[in-house]
């Protein structure tokens, strides 16, 4: 009988634990780390943590955890993992400006936190935000359509992600920071400018994940991608004009659904002018050995002739087999000469003067090749769109401003 009432007591606990979904010990310890409260948030680890972390040190990865992830805004709820004795482990949710941040937090029978890691980290939806999606081979494509408060009618920008696993958001695995969340301040920066965008993510990726041939993540199948989107916004009344802007990868494939499904308006960032296999072989030529980069264009040629490709180990990061398909698709492509096609269209091509991806040169080479459009080199501003030095490269900031700016106006003039 014993036992039971103390099980009882126990199951109570955890019930109040659940409607309350804020464990006290865990509330304590970031309520002191968003009030700057080291000491006192320092307090409450274990004595085995304090040895293997200092206050200064846990100063410092809060306020580097709130550079990537923006401002600190609530602590959220609790998700009691496991329980194991007297001791419990927890998915404690902060809420910060960009995101929700989950740590796992082991608390041990002395009510101390015996450890604490980041252990997820999910996008916060813009306000404004609508499900949308369209239905290709194969089943729907699911976005995100970022609407101005109170405006009936607007024109709406197609976004179009980088190349490798980019989501709807600009976020990446194979960037760093990876997080970086670049296409859902540029879709809130453009609402508040009373300008409508809709971001999706790409073939096997995020809520398109069902789509995870690797030979369906090919250039035809992103422009084919991108001209249903083109006809599906030209389609809803809602919008007074339908535009395209890419990001890097995302402005070859912008260029070429401006091609087969006309609008009036482009906008390029960081857009390759060359052709991947040139621009591979320039990126990787200060990294790697002369006699790595020769073989770039062997395997090139390998793909377009059906054969099995040798590749160095030093080049697995980008030629390996599920990127084949991929690779394949884009030999003969070379941007710039699509672009001289684009004449009866306004087009503005930006880029940044420390993009070591996509260097300002690519840019000054597509605007050779169609005179007509406008060109804007941001000083200072990288591949991720912001004002940024590799020493920095970890801290997410605002968009740069002039970027902003620049899409804005080009886009409502």
């Amino acid at each position: 009988m014993k036992r039971f009432h103390l099980l009882l007591v126990f199951l109570l606990g955890m019930l109040r634990l659940t409607a309350q979904q804020k464990d006290q010990v865990a509330n304590q310890f970031f309520t002191f780390l968003s009030e700057g409260k080291w000491e006192d948030a320092y307090t409450i680890l274990s004595p085995k943590s304090q040895t293997k972390i200092s206050v200064k040190a846990l100063e410092q990865l809060w306020n580097n955890i709130g550079k990537q992830y923006g401002p600190w805004k609530s602590y959220s709820s609790d998700k009691v993992e496991n329980v194991m004795g007297k001791s419990r482990l927890l998915i404690s949710t902060n809420t910060f400006e960009y995101y929700y941040v989950d740590f796992k937090v082991s608390v041990n029978s002395e009510e101390k936190i015996e450890r604490f890691s980041l252990h997820a980290v999910n996008s916060i939806p813009l306000n404004g935000d609508v499900l949308d999606s369209v239905t290709i081979a194969g089943g729907k494509l699911y976005g995100s359509l970022s609407l101005p408060t109170g405006i009936k009618k607007c024109p709406v920008v197609l976004i179009l992600p980088g190349s490798g696993p980019t989501d709807k958001d600009g976020d990446s695995k194979l960037l760093l920071p990876e997080y970086n969340h670049a296409y859902q301040f540029l879709a809130k920066a453009l609402a508040e400018k009373g300008i409508a965008s809709l971001r999706f993510d790409k073939r096997g990726i995020g809520a398109n994940k069902s789509f995870t041939d690797p030979a369906q993540s090919t250039l035809d199948n992103y422009d084919k991608d991108a001209i249903t989107w083109l006809k599906y916004l030209k389609q809803n009344s809602r919008f007074s004009d339908v535009y395209i802007m890419g990001h890097s990868e995302g402005g070859v494939i912008a260029i070429d659904a401006a091609l087969a499904e006309p609008v009036k308006k482009v906008v390029l960032l960081s857009t390759p002018a060359e052709s991947l296999e040139n621009l591979l072989v320039k990126q990787f030529k200060p990294y790697v050995h002369d006699s790595v980069v020769k073989t770039i264009p062997v395997i090139f040629r390998q793909l377009s002739n059906n054969e099995q490709p040798t590749v160095p180990n030093t080049l697995n990061s980008v030629f390996n087999k599920g990127s084949f398909d991929w690779l394949k698709s884009h030999n003969g492509v070379v941007p710039a000469d699509r672009l001289a096609e684009l004449r009866n269209t306004q087009v503005i091509i930006i880029n940044g003067t420390i993009d070591t991806n996509v260097p300002p040169a690519q840019a000054e080479m597509l605007h050779k090749s169609l005179p007509s459009s406008k060109l804007l080199l941001i000083p200072g501003m990288s591949h991720l769109l912001r004002m940024e030095s590799d020493k920095e490269f970890i801290a997410i900031r605002p968009l740069a401003s002039e970027l902003i700016s620049a899409v804005s106006a080009f886009l409502k003039k």
